[in-house]
């Protein structure tokens, strides 16, 4: 009887699934599409708004307009990004690690946005106070420049081009700014910021030490029982943070006043080229009273939400 030929090499294995946090931000991303998507819920409650966050002190869309995004394009654009780079620092870093890490990098990128759309605001730029931002990109930039912080190497621009690693996440800011005009210059530039602060260790006095997730999840400590899934991932022994130089809290605190000075006049320099500005303007109290942006006032609330509901005519950025 003829014999089939066989085949010696195995099959090609198939991809394991990410570790646990980034499960997670893929699951919680796609699944808040899904039901803002089914149920028709209004995305623009839930955006980064400058004027909202200040004037109506809505504090929770520094981190809900993050997680929502405007269309499955945007959506599976960052996921995939989420996917390879959220997983890689995942497994270098820690589960537990990283979901700090994500928070205090998000939160810090919103504040900045916020910060600056504020500045320009009183230099007689509004346009940034009463924008819409929406997406995980500004995290996902954040990641990428802690990432290639420590690497010497090059990447390639999407094949076109090939930039030294440290300079990857610039070269892609403007890459895409140039082919996507929509989506959030300042909340990518701020990802890059606040990223480089963490890589030179400026956030390490808000980070506790890898070796307290280490102890957290041993077999006795309180994450003990997450230790045992695949998905789960407790900081290597060789890990000690980033930018940490093991001289304890003393070191920490420095690195973060040093790598804060540095990203306020790196953000300075930012807010000064993206806004055009150069100087003061004068009268911006009045300018905010006239706008009724006093939070204190019911009728300054209600102005500023009626100034929200004609500004929903706009699409919100894409970040």
């Amino acid at each position: 009887m003829p014999q089939h030929p066989t085949s010696s090499s195995s099959p090609p294995p198939f991809p394991s699934p990410p570790p646990l946090i980034t499960s997670a931000t893929i699951l919680l991303c796609t699944s808040l599409h899904l039901a803002f998507s089914a149920f028709d819920v209004p995305l623009f409650s839930f955006t980064l708004s400058p004027r909202s966050v200040l004037a109506l002190v809505e504090p929770h869309r520094l981190l809900t307009s993050a997680v929502l995004h405007g269309g499955w394009l945007h959506l599976g654009m960052n996921m995939a990004s989420t996917f390879v780079l959220s997983g890689s620092l995942e497994r270098k870093c820690g589960s537990l690690f990283l979901l700090h890490l994500v928070l205090l990098l998000t939160l810090l990128n919103s504040c900045l946005y916020v910060a600056v759309a504020y500045a320009g605001y009183l230099v007689g730029h509004s346009s940034l106070l009463t924008s819409h931002a929406v997406g995980y990109s500004g995290t996902i930039f954040a990641l990428l420049s802690l990432q290639v912080g420590s690497e010497a190497g090059e990447r390639s621009l999407w094949g076109a081009v090939t930039v030294s690693s440290k300079v990857y996440p610039w070269a892609l800011l403007v890459a895409l700014q140039v082919l996507m005009p929509d989506v959030s210059f300042l909340g990518h530039l701020g990802g890059i910021l606040v990223g480089r602060l963490a890589e030179r260790g400026g956030l390490n006095a808000l980070l506790p030490h890898p070796e307290y997730y280490r102890l957290a999840s041993g077999a006795r400590g309180p994450l003990g029982r997450f230790a045992a899934s695949p998905l789960y991932f407790a900081p290597p022994a060789a890990f000690a943070g980033f930018g940490r130089a093991g001289a304890g809290a003393c070191a920490d605190a420095g690195g973060m006043v040093t790598g804060a000075a540095g990203l306020l006049r790196d953000a300075l320099a930012a807010a000064a080229h993206v806004l055009g500005c150069a100087g003061a303007g004068a009268g911006a109290g009045e300018r905010w009273a006239r706008a009724g942006h006093n939070p204190d006032s019911g009728a300054g609330a209600a102005a500023v939400r009626r100034a929200e509901a004609a500004s929903l005519l706009a699409p919100p950025v894409h970040v």
